[in-house]
């Protein structure tokens, strides 16, 4: 075979494994409802997922897998199983065992002052050397999740502002367990006065209730026995019944006593009245319009409601970033529109926002620490959705409209 042959068909070889390689395969023992994905690791929340509802599924892996990881997550236990992206990679094909079930999907804590639930804060929790975050804002009702906890004791604070300072509540210990599911939130209290929310219709604004002698009796109590329900009601209309004839056997032998009484009480031998008609409102003067030069034709006035958002992004703090309409950049530079002065983790040009309307795009300038959106690291431009957790290194806002 010729040299020249030869080398083509190694080379068309090789770019059909690269292609082959960015299709991995995930099979789980048992059918499930499940979701699979891939992320860097130190990645903030989840990225976008993949639903596996039967014993496999195929996703679409970058070419160079970095530091990246995928993830099984099973929804019915809460338990997460993960293996770097270049193990899985090496032979296509991941078959999760319960070995690799090290985390739990999420942990809830809702943090409350004085009962109510607080306007902002930023939840850490730390197991080992990694440190989880979830924000709240003023839309949470005090609420803040973390993602992707390892297994063990996690160690849990709260920083918050407080009379102009950044404060820290004393460390808890809650322990992240598999097989749990989606515990209920856990409570966190803040001792200081910090802004706090009214709670919303129907919420509770704490937590977890502690389970009281009374609870326990309520649910303990027999069922109600249907027999003696039958005879209480039998019983109950016989009496109603019988209370009504002694009513009308009265009345038909009292006639003129019962006239009295009612006249006394204006009731008896009223006259029917004739409804009035109400009074037709007033019709409003029609709106005079404004003319500017009189002598110009009159023009018509057309009344019209305006929705009008107010892109912004809402900092732990709960300060605000105001995003108006045109560009402007992100960075720890001071002549920045959004300058992140003194955070080491954000590069001095970091990221680029842009304001055409509505719509508010994110795109990363190159960033040594990167920009994440939801937990996955920008490589284009994304257009941001009411909700989104954005994440500039190590500085997290959530994106409001």
């Amino acid at each position: 075979m010729r040299p020249a042959l030869l080398g083509l068909l190694l080379a068309l070889n090789a770019v059909g494994w690269c292609q082959a390689a960015k299709t991995v395969t995930v099979s789980f023992p048992n059918e499930g409802d499940r979701e699979v994905w891939i992320q860097e690791t130190d990645a903030a929340g989840v990225a976008a997922t993949t639903p596996a509802s039967g014993t496999g599924v195929q996703i679409e892996a970058p070419s160079t897998p970095g530091k990246a990881v995928v993830y099984a997550h099973d929804k019915t236990t809460g338990n997460v199983a993960e293996k770097p992206l270049a193990e899985v990679l090496k032979t296509g094909v991941w078959k999760v065992e319960a070995k690799d079930e090290k985390r739990v999907f999420r942990m809830d804590f809702v943090v409350v002052s004085d009962g109510k639930p607080v306007a902002s804060a930023l939840v850490r929790g730390t197991v080992g050397n990694e440190t989880k975050t979830g924000l709240v804002v003023p839309g949470d009702q005090g609420r803040a999740s973390l993602f992707l906890v390892p297994v063990g004791s996690v160690r849990v604070v709260v920083e918050y502002k407080a009379e102009g300072t950044t404060r820290t509540t004393p460390p808890q210990i809650f322990e992240a367990k598999l097989g749990t599911g989606t515990p209920a939130a856990r409570q966190l209290t803040i001792s200081d006065k910090v802004e706090t929310l009214a709670p919303a219709t129907g919420q509770e604004p704490q937590g977890i209730r502690p389970e009281t002698t009374a609870d326990k009796a309520e649910q303990t109590a027999p069922a109600p026995n249907p027999i003696a329900s039958l005879v209480n009601l039998v019983v109950g209309l016989a009496v109603i019944g019988g209370v009504a004839a002694g009513v009308l056997w009265y009345v038909r032998k009292n006639p003129k006593q019962v006239e009295d009484a009612l006249k006394k009480v204006g009731l008896g031998d009223q006259q029917p009245t004739t409804a009035a008609t109400p009074p037709t409102p007033s019709q409003p003067e029609p709106i005079k319009p404004i003319v500017l030069d009189p002598g110009a034709p009159a023009q018509a006035v057309v009344a019209t409601a305006i929705a009008v958002k107010n892109p912004r992004l809402v900092k732990s703090d709960g300060s605000v970033v105001l995003l108006p309409e045109g560009a402007f950049e992100v960075g720890r530079d001071p002549g920045l529109a959004v300058s992140l002065e003194g955070e080491s983790t954000v590069s001095r040009r970091h990221a680029r926002l842009e304001r055409k309307g509505d719509d508010v795009a994110l795109t990363d300038l190159g960033s040594t620490n990167g920009t994440f959106v939801n937990g996955a690291k920008l490589a284009g431009e994304t257009v941001l959705r009411p909700g989104d957790s954005v994440q500039f290194g190590a500085v997290q806002y959530r994106f409001e409209s």
